[in-house]
């Protein structure tokens, strides 16, 4: 017999939400709604179903709806919180949950949802109170632990992320998601053999899931350079779970560094849904490659210093095809990228836009020129120095004679491939043996291998920690590099930097490299007067700085 009323068809939905039957489930909630089609309750859930069915619009909609109906209760708040999650919206979701919060303050699982958005938006110490708070109903969710260890490893406290994570293992051994949270914090620690086993068990344990095969597809591109498999390992997880947006972006990474780019741009795409960069969103179209004929465009950032000071170049793309170029960059940037053929207008991140007809965010346009390798525009320089600078620099650094070399051998602290770009400085340090050679710190930030510290007899010469700090972000540095025989870094913003000045820069590169330096190859088509060094195998910069220093003697 059919259900009658509200509530029958009411409980059915749930019934069969909580065997995950997402179909039947929204036929429920849609005629308990037909009953009666002001009850917020029906509007609410079937939004979360209609969300699992992928109709994300109308899932926000009705969410909205039955806020609007009832605002009174919170898990109309928290339904509505999910949608704008789902969307990526963290601001907003976070907005949201914070509303369900005030309105049903003992539901362990909204202090969850609140704690993840808290967490997206890099607010690592709200998000760790509602983890917190949430465990303190409820200490037997693994979702929470796993948020709270995940955050509390971002927070600087890795070994404690570990012990919970091994924790929710230890009382769940069969939960896919706190396998796959301990693999990611053991694979991001460099702990390789025990992320690799848990993602075996993972794919053994639950073959049809994503997480197993993504594990495994980064600990094998990234770490071990079996890179066949790696991509073998992003298309498994594509196949099991069409939208996992890591898997995607994993796959665009293996392809553009193995050259296939035609692929590689439209899988980058990708990058928005992970959840690591945040979508710009404007009523704007974002630019196809049309022309620009009387038309404006605001390129925009996206990503780190690095990125910005590479794609840049792409400013004079939309310049020639008749557009009026404007550039959202990172405030830092803003004085140094004046000179940068093509643009017409700089803004810094934050401040308010003037109109513009397009847009574009800065690693989308390689997609947008359809570049490839043969046609990466590569005329350097593309950015310069401020002349009276580099004559102040011209004077400072007079009495260094010899063959001047500025180091840089770290960048910032992170999590992943991002730790293989710390190089211990001993091995920089080792280069000051060829004769003539000066080595001079071009490194911003001095918390590891601070150089005054080191021995009075140190070959390292520091410069004071006020470049940059007058005149604006790279300012001095670029006007030192122009005073230099040669710059050689580890994979930071500095050899960007150089490589858009024209300088001469010797990249040492772990042995699989970030997507950018591609494989295999002593140059960079991007950079011109960039030479690259390899790790031979993983690890290995004692062999990598061994060929720099035969490269530098031949100087």
């Amino acid at each position: 017999m059919a259900p009658a009323t509200v509530k029958d068809w009411l409980d059915l939905g749930q019934a069969l939400s909580a065997q995950r039957r997402w179909p039947e489930a929204a036929d429920a909630f849609f005629r308990a709604q037909q009953v009666e089609p002001q009850n917020a309750a029906a509007r609410s859930y079937l939004a979360v179903a209609l969300l699992h069915l992928g109709r994300t619009s109308e899932a926000e909609a009705l969410a909205g709806q039955a806020v609007a109906i009832d605002s009174s209760v919170g898990i109309y708040w928290a339904n509505l919180g999910v949608c704008l999650f789902a969307q990526l919206r963290w601001g907003e979701a976070a907005a949201t949950f914070h509303e369900a919060t005030l309105r049903d303050p003992k539901n362990a699982a909204i202090w969850t949802n609140l704690g993840e958005a808290e967490q997206r938006l890099g607010r690592m110490q709200r998000a760790q109170a509602a983890f917190e708070r949430s465990l303190g109903i409820n200490g037997q969710q693994p979702s929470a632990w796993l948020g709270l260890a995940s955050v509390v490893s971002q927070s600087g406290q890795p070994e404690r992320g570990l012990d919970i994570a091994r924790s929710v293992v230890s009382q769940f051994p069969n939960h896919a998601p706190a396998l796959h949270s301990l693999g990611r914090l053991l694979f991001d620690r460099g702990e390789l053999n025990e992320a690799e086993s848990l993602a075996n068990v993972l794919i053994k344990d639950h073959p049809g899931l994503a997480q197993g095969w993504a594990l495994l597809g980064v600990i094998r591109q990234q770490d071990q350079a079996r890179l066949n498999e790696a991509e073998a390992c992003h298309r498994r997880a594509i196949e099991c779970d069409p939208g996992h947006a890591d898997a995607h972006s994993n796959l665009a990474q293996s392809l553009l560094l193995r050259e296939n780019f035609e692929e590689g741009w439209r899988e980058y795409e990708w990058r928005w849904k992970t959840g690591l960069i945040v979508e710009r969103r404007f009523p704007q179209p974002m630019w196809a490659g049309e022309s620009l004929r009387g038309k404006t465009i605001l390129l925009h950032a996206e990503q780190g210093l690095g990125d910005t000071l590479q794609f840049i170049r792409y400013a004079a793309l939309p310049k020639s095809l008749g557009g009026t170029v404007l550039v959202e960059c990172q405030k830092p940037l803003k004085a140094f990228l004046n000179g940068c053929p093509g643009i017409d207008r700089i803004i810094g991140c934050g401040d308010e836009l003037p109109p513009f007809d397009y847009h574009a965010p800065f690693l989308s346009l390689p997609r947008i020129a359809r570049t490839t390798l043969n046609n990466i525009p590569a005329n350097v320089p593309y950015l310069f120095a401020d002349s009276e600078i580099v004559a102040y620099w011209r004077s400072r650094l007079e009495g260094v004679q010899g063959f001047r070399i500025g180091i840089n051998w770290h960048g910032r602290g992170g999590h992943g491939r991002y730790r293989q770009r710390d190089i211990p400085l001993v091995h920089f340090l080792s280069l000051a043996t060829v004769p003539g050679v000066r080595l001079i710190s071009l490194q911003k930030s001095h918390d590891r291998d601070e150089p005054s510290v080191l021995p009075a007899d140190s070959p390292l010469i520091h410069l004071g920690g006020d470049i940059d700090s007058t005149h604006g972000a790279f300012m001095d540095t670029a006007a030192i590099m122009m005073n230099l025989d040669l710059v050689i870094s580890s994979d930071t913003a500095i050899p960007h930097l150089a490589g858009a000045l024209g300088v001469p820069v010797w990249l040492a590169l772990p042995q699989v490299p970030e997507w950018r330096w591609l494989l295999g190859r002593n140059d960079s088509p991007w950079y011109p007067t960039m030479r690259l060094f390899r790790q031979n195998r993983p690890g290995d910069w004692l062999g990598a700085f061994g060929e720099i220093r035969a490269a530098l003697q031949t100087l």
